[in-house]
């Protein structure tokens, strides 16, 4: 039987709203046979599915920064992106598109559904309404013709229903993929990366202000002559230069670049003592719970990264997302107490105390896949 095209279009190729199209992409058994097209460098061949990229620029750059930032620079950016997917429309003729983000959907949506695609949106940003009230009836006008839309949380889902009727959003939360389950010899992977005596912090994601990590980066400073601790950075951003200084200048910094393999990331995981994370109010980023599979304890800010909530400064991530026997719920802004809290003696044993609760609690939250059901209800789209 011959498979239905779904076209994933996609700002860029890399980061956590990629990796849940390509989650979705490459599901074994799929009536669809999806295509992703893109911006960026991209050379990995994949059986599931086939990325099409346009080698123009990193979404986790300085111009994936200023897109977040000004939406109509981010507009332009992405006008040869537009350009070639309308080729790609007719050449491939899909049933199904699925777009990664409103800026990507909204300029081609139009001739999308005068086609009589099916148009599924995926949302892992914010709708801040004070910033956007000017353009909100515009956007709630376009949102009328979305067929679906998926979210990575409940919090998101009621942010998103400001501009798109709640009955046409579906949570699919975050989970980590069956490879990071899999056991892995932890003193072999310290051996072989020379920490077998060290508390090692990992951090992996995008290296920037909205993450919190300028302020990991001074305690890691306040903390250059203490011997017995290591801090290891995973990823790439605006702030990657200042992390190649400080990685020069201290000896308790490691800069590791950008990982995209799951294997060599779930061996870091494991490796690591404590794994430096973010969160919105509702969900834990997708590499705290990826290091919660492989049993890894996590440290958390209060505060949600996200630039929109970092600015205005109230809200606060729940205890209940961070339960004491997963990791630390802290004010990396008042780097001093997250000093007095890693240099205690006993903490590096309270850490190696949570990892089976870590494995545990990941499991049961995290290993079944919620992509399952979205893909049935894309397939009975089309």
């Amino acid at each position: 039987m011959k498979k239905t095209n779904a076209l994933m279009m996609t700002f860029g190729l890399a980061g956590g709203s990629f990796t849940a199209l390509r989650h979705l992409a490459e599901l074994p058994g799929s009536k669809l046979s999806f295509i992703i097209v893109g911006l960026g460098n991209y050379d990995k061949k994949h059986k599931e599915f086939k990325v099409h990229n346009i080698p123009f620029f990193r979404y986790d750059g300085i111009t994936g920064h200023l897109s977040s930032k000004y939406i109509f620079f981010g507009v332009l950016l992405q006008i040869p992106l537009f350009i070639f997917t309308l080729i790609l429309i007719f050449f491939y003729r899909p049933k199904i598109m699925v777009f990664n983000g409103l800026t990507t959907m909204i300029p081609i949506l139009p001739v999308v559904k005068l086609l009589g695609i099916k148009v599924v949106l995926s949302f892992r940003s914010w709708w801040d309404k004070k910033r956007f009230i000017r353009i909100e009836p515009i956007v709630k006008w376009f949102g009328n013709l979305i067929d679906l839309a998926y979210v990575n949380s409940t919090g998101t889902k009621n942010n998103l229903s400001s501009i798109l009727p709640s009955e046409k959003i579906m949570v699919v939360e975050h989970h980590a993929d069956r490879i990071y389950f899999k056991k892995r010899n932890r003193e072999l992977l310290r051996k072989k990366h020379m920490v077998d005596d060290k508390t090692v912090f990992l951090y992996v994601g995008r290296i920037d202000e909205e993450k919190h990590c300028q302020h990991i980066f001074e305690i890691a400073n306040k903390l250059r002559n203490n011997k017995d601790i290591l801090f290891m950075f995973i990823g790439t951003g605006l702030l990657k230069n200042e992390l190649i200084k400080l990685e020069n200048k201290l000896s308790n910094i490691k800069y590791l670049g950008f990982v995209n393999s799951p294997k060599d990331l779930v061996d870091m995981y494991t490796m690591a003592d404590i794994i430096i994370s973010n969160s919105d109010e509702t969900y834990l980023a997708r590499p705290a719970v990826e290091s919660l599979a492989c049993g890894t304890p996590i440290m958390i800010p209060i505060l949600p990264a996200m630039g929109e909530k970092i600015r205005e400064g109230n809200a606060r991530v729940p205890k209940s997302l961070v339960p004491d026997k997963i990791g630390w719920l802290i004010d990396i802004k008042d780097t001093n107490s997250v000093i007095k809290l890693i240099t205690q003696k006993k903490f590096h044993n309270q850490a190696l105390a949570k990892r089976p609760g870590c494995k545990s609690y990941a499991k049961m939250k995290y290993y079944l896949d919620p992509n399952v059901k979205l893909l049935k209800k894309l397939e009975l789209m089309t």
